[in-house]
C-alpha cells in the first residue's frame, strides 16, 4: 500500500481531521497520509501540528491561501507525486470515516485491475448509518439539469443516478462523490488534476465530463461502505451575509461549468435562478428572525 497517498483537506475542522487521521493510522498500513490545512481562519494548523506532527506516515502542509477544494487537494497531490512513488491518490474529507483497511485495499485492487478505470468510490452511509446510493454518485448534468439543479429548492440527491452493473458488486457511474474516492494517478495527471477554476462545488461534474471524453470509467464499489458524517445543522445559525456568500460561490462555480463545458447561452438562465435563490434566502432569513 506504499504506492497509495490519501489527501485529507482541512479547513477550520481540526477535530474532525484528527479523528479521521487517527482512524487511518489505526490500520497500521504503509500508505501515506497528507493533511493539507487550507489556510484555516482558526487555530487548526497549530492543533494539527501538536497532535499529528510526530507521525512518520503523516505529512502536514499549510496552503499559502484558501484556494478552495480543488486547489487544496491539488497541493497535496503534487506533494505526494514529488515525495513518494505513488500510483493511486485518495481524496478524503475530514468528516469521512473509513471503517477498516479492507475498504481501501479492495477499492484500490479494483481500480488497478483495468487501465480504463480512472476513479472509484465506495457506498456512502450518512451520519445515521443509513445507506443512500444518491450520496455515492450521480449523473453528469444535462443542459437542463445545469439550470434546474441550481434552484435552491431542487434536491439533486432526490434524482436517481444511473448504475451500470459491470461486475460482482461493482457499478459504472458518471460522477463519484468528492468526499471520498481513489483515483489512478496517471489519469489525474492526464486530466490536469482537479480544476482549480472552481472554488467549491461541481468538481465531481468536471471530473466526470473529462473522464467520459477521454474514455475512462468511474466506478462505485457497492460492497465497500464508508460513513460521511456531514454536518448540515451548525450549532449557530449562519448570518444572512454568509448564506448569500455560500449561494454566490455555488453560482460562480456553476457559471464556470456552464462556460467551460456546456454553452454560454445558458448563463442568463443561471443568473435568473440565482436571483430567485437569493430572494428565497432573504425571505427565509427574515421569516426565521420574526419567529
Amino acid at each position: 500500500m506504499d504506492d497509495l497517498a490519501l489527501i485529507v483537506l482541512n479547513y477550520n475542522s481540526a477535530e474532525d481531521t484528527i479523528l479521521c487521521v487517527n482512524q487511518l493510522l489505526s490500520f497500521k498500513s504503509s500508505f501515506h497520509i497528507i493533511v493539507v490545512d487550507n489556510f484555516s481562519s482558526d487555530n487548526s494548523y497549530t492543533r494539527l501540528q501538536d497532535t499529528l506532527g510526530g507521525y512518520s506516515f503523516v505529512d502536514l502542509l499549510q496552503a499559502p491561501s484558501n484556494g478552495g477544494y480543488s486547489a487544496g487537494n491539488n497541493l497535496g497531490i503534487r506533494y505526494a507525486v514529488s515525495h513518494y512513488k505513488i500510483k493511486v491518490i485518495g481524496i478524503l474529507n475530514p468528516d469521512v470515516f473509513i471503517p477498516n483497511l479492507e475498504v481501501l485495499k479492495s477499492m484500490k485492487a479494483v481500480l488497478m485491475s483495468n487501465d480504463k478505470y480512472a476513479i472509484i468510490g465506495g457506498a456512502a452511509l450518512d451520519g445515521r448509518n443509513q445507506y443512500n446510493p444518491n450520496l455515492s454518485s450521480w449523473n453528469i448534468p444535462s443542459s437542463m439539469d445545469l439550470i434546474r439543479n441550481h434552484f435552491i429548492l431542487n434536491h439533486r440527491h432526490a434524482q436517481i443516478p444511473s448504475l451500470k452493473i459491470i461486475g460482482d458488486k461493482l457499478a459504472q457511474v458518471e460522477c463519484v462523490a468528492g468526499c471520498f474516492f481513489l483515483a489512478r494517478l496517471s489519469v489525474m495527471q492526464e486530466l490536469g488534476f482537479l480544476d482549480e477554476n472552481v472554488f467549491l462545488y461541481n468538481e465531481e461534474n468536471i471530473l466526470g465530463i473529462k473522464c467520459k471524453k477521454k474514455g475512462y470509467v468511474e466506478l462505485v464499489a457497492l460492497d465497500q461502505f464508508y460513513i460521511h458524517n456531514h454536518k448540515n445543522s451548525p450549532a449557530q445559525k449562519p448570518s444572512l451575509k454568509k448564506l448569500i456568500s455560500a449561494s454566490k460561490i455555488g453560482y460562480q462555480s456553476r457559471c464556470y461549468l456552464c462556460k467551460a463545458y456546456y454553452s454560454p447561452k445558458f448563463l442568463p438562465m443561471l443568473w435568473a435562478v440565482e436571483m430567485v435563490n437569493r430572494l428565497y434566502i432573504f425571505l427565509s432569513y427574515i421569516k426565521n428572525r420574526i419567529r
